[in-house]
């Protein structure tokens, strides 16, 4: 190619044994990569669960910043640490913008993300991981942006995947057999559906807000919102949060926390609790007040979850 022609000196293209060892070696390491990322993109990988988590939000620019941080001289282990790191970095990155409503598109993302990849381009681990770090510790935005982060028309696109990620968490960590693929597919017989846990009747709630548009604006918080199997979530329909709760309990250890028998012989998830500091209140009365409870609850858990720390625990 003319480009490789002209910019042979640059990229090391000085003796025959340079092209040889860019086509024999340095393109075959890239390409078998990028082949896991696209794989572990499609498939929820042990241990490469960052990069699934990114590609399904959409993140189509992973794989530019993912390569980017590779050297030909690389071992798998360096390697795999290196996509680790990237890809925790990136969902962090993302939830943070999605939590304040900033937009992840191509055209918004593109020169941020080019400038990101010269900065740790065959970076070390190590270098990665404290580049990395900083970029988050350096953000225009945090986690805080949960304390008001919603449903909207916007958002809606995201809401699944971070309630499941919450979800996920909690049960994880709890010792439940979980799979985060599983709440986020669409595709499957009985996918998982966002339930309301106010229903969608103003007259109902007319003394908790003052007006329908503070209705639905606390209705569509954070706080108020589950992850159920739609078959569940539509017959629940228009039932009192009292009809809900017995079915909660059947749920998700999220959807499960607000039904006070969740806190009787469930030892895993009374530990888990205790370990990250959750305040889990079961509820029998789902009032406005509950729900900015519960939206700071979201807030602890999310906290947990993208951890800054996170980043480092990948470096070899």
């Amino acid at each position: 190619h003319k480009w490789i022609r002209e910019k042979a000196n640059d990229i090391g293209l000085k003796k025959s044994i340079d092209y040889s060892d860019l086509v024999q070696k340095e393109f075959i390491l890239f390409s078998n990569t990028y082949m896991r990322i696209y794989e572990y993109s499609n498939k929820l990988t042990e241990g490469f669960e960052y990069i699934f988590y990114n590609a399904d939000r959409n993140f189509t620019l992973q794989p530019l910043l993912l390569l980017a941080s590779l050297n030909k001289n690389d071992t798998r282990d360096i390697i795999d640490s290196k996509l680790k790191i990237v890809s925790c970095f990136l969902d962090q990155f993302i939830s943070i913008r999605i939590f304040n409503f900033k937009t992840l598109d191509y055209s918004a993302m593109t020169y941020a993300m080019f400038m990101m990849a010269k900065k740790i381009r065959r970076k070390s681990p190590s270098e990665l991981a404290k580049i990395l770090t900083e970029e988050i510790k350096t953000m225009e935005f945090t986690l805080d942006g949960i304390e008001r982060f919603n449903l909207s028309g916007w958002t809606k696109r995201y809401m699944l995947h971070q309630l499941a990620r919450l979800t996920h968490f909690v049960e994880e960590q709890s010792g439940r057999d979980t799979k985060f693929d599983v709440y986020v597919n669409r595709t499957i017989k009985n996918p998982y559906d966002i339930e309301h846990i106010w229903v969608d009747h103003y007259d109902r709630y007319s003394e908790e807000c003052d007006t329908e548009e503070d209705f639905q604006r606390t209705r569509n918080m954070f706080g108020d919102l589950l992850l159920l199997p739609q078959d569940i979530n539509r017959s629940l329909n228009d039932s009192d949060y009292a009809k809900k709760l017995p079915k909660y309990y059947a749920q998700n250890l999220l959807a499960s926390s607000l039904n006070e028998n969740c806190f009787q012989n469930n030892p895993n998830f009374l530990k888990f609790a205790t370990t990250f500091n959750l305040k889990f209140n079961s509820c029998t009365d789902y009032k406005k007040e509950t729900i900015k409870e519960r939206q700071n609850l979201y807030f602890e858990i999310a906290k947990a979850i993208w951890n800054i720390d996170n980043i480092k625990k990948y470096v070899i």
